[in-house]
This record gives structure tokens, C-alpha cells and sequence, in this order.
């Protein structure tokens, strides 16, 4: 009886969590803030670029060029990753395609650990963008500028990680 009220319990709050997700709206008066929070998945920094991370020297400026039109506004950065309850457990379990209400959130760092820019991805219901996994994506950076939706900016590159639904991933974030 315990273990079905445990599972009573963990299936009403998946529903929960993914109902929270489905009426997430960024805008972008809340794209700094809203994702806080949300789970901080790497306490670290990490580096975006491991092309520019590895050399033992200065990159030139033609290799930061190149880096930045391969990664585009993740070049070259230290970033922190967030999720919510839904991404997390599908990370744990290794779960691809993940479930409708993920949230996946990218906080692109300054040198001072402040944030310079956010881009995120939220897994809507089927039907809202089959053809990119159905994620809607948002970017806004500290210096202007703020999209939402389904941006072929961030389809045209996460297109790449189709077979992982899109999400660019390595599973050392997972025992975190």
C-alpha cells in the first residue's frame, strides 16, 4: 500500500511539474531571473568551447572567428546549466526523447560570473514543432536583443543532436 501511495505521489507531481512547465512563458522581463529557480545542475562553471578550452595557448583571433561561427553565441564561454524536476529525472534515467514540460536553461557567464546571456529550451506538448523535437527556444542577451518560439537559429543547430532530441548532453552532468 506504501508503494502505491509513493507512486501516487511522484506521478501527481510529474504531472505538477509538467503542467508548471507547459504554462512557462518567457518573456523578457523574466528571462534573468525565472530560471533561478530551477535546479543549478553544474555548481561549476563549465567551458562551452573544448576546441579553444584544450590549446595550451592564446587562441588568435581567426580561431576565435572560426570557434564562433561553429558554436555561435556559446563560443568561447563559461556557462551553468539548470533544469527543473522534469529534464533532471529524464537526465538521471538517460531518457530520450525527454517528456513534455522540460526546462533546460544555458546562463552564459562574464569574466565576473554575472550573467551576459540566457538560452534556454522548453519541451511543449506534441504538435507544437515536430520537425525540432516540439522544444520552444528563448535567447536573451544582458546587451540587448530577447527571442522566443521556434527560432531557426537554435533549431538549425540543436538539429545536430536529433538523435538525443535535440539537446546537447554529455552524461557526466547526470550524478549531479
Amino acid at each position: 500500500m506504501k508503494l502505491l501511495a509513493c507512486a501516487c505521489l511522484l506521478a501527481a507531481m510529474a504531472l505538477m511539474d509538467a503542467t508548471q512547465a507547459d504554462e512557462l512563458r518567457v518573456s523578457e522581463q523574466s528571462v534573468f531571473s525565472f530560471y533561478k529557480s530551477l535546479q543549478l545542475l553544474t555548481p561549476d562553471p563549465i567551458v562551452v568551447s573544448p576546441d579553444i578550452a584544450v590549446k595550451c595557448t592564446t587562441p588568435s583571433a581567426a580561431e576565435l572567428t572560426a570557434d564562433e561561427q561553429r558554436a555561435g553565441p556559446h563560443s568561447n564561454a563559461f556557462v551553468k546549466l539548470y533544469v527543473n524536476a522534469v529534464a533532471k529525472r529524464a537526465i538521471e534515467a538517460g531518457a530520450v526523447p525527454f517528456p513534455t514540460g522540460a526546462v533546460i536553461v544555458k546562463e552564459k557567464l562574464n569574466s565576473d560570473a554575472s550573467a551576459a546571456a540566457v538560452g534556454g529550451m522548453v519541451k511543449r506538448a506534441p504538435g507544437f514543432d515536430p520537425a525540432n523535437g516540439d522544444w520552444e527556444y528563448f535567447y536573451a542577451a544582458r546587451s540587448g536583443g530577447f527571442a522566443s518560439g521556434r527560432l531557426d537559429t537554435c533549431s538549425g543547430c540543436h538539429s545536430r543532436a536529433r538523435d538525443r532530441d535535440h539537446v546537447f548532453f554529455s552524461g557526466a552532468h547526470r550524478n549531479r
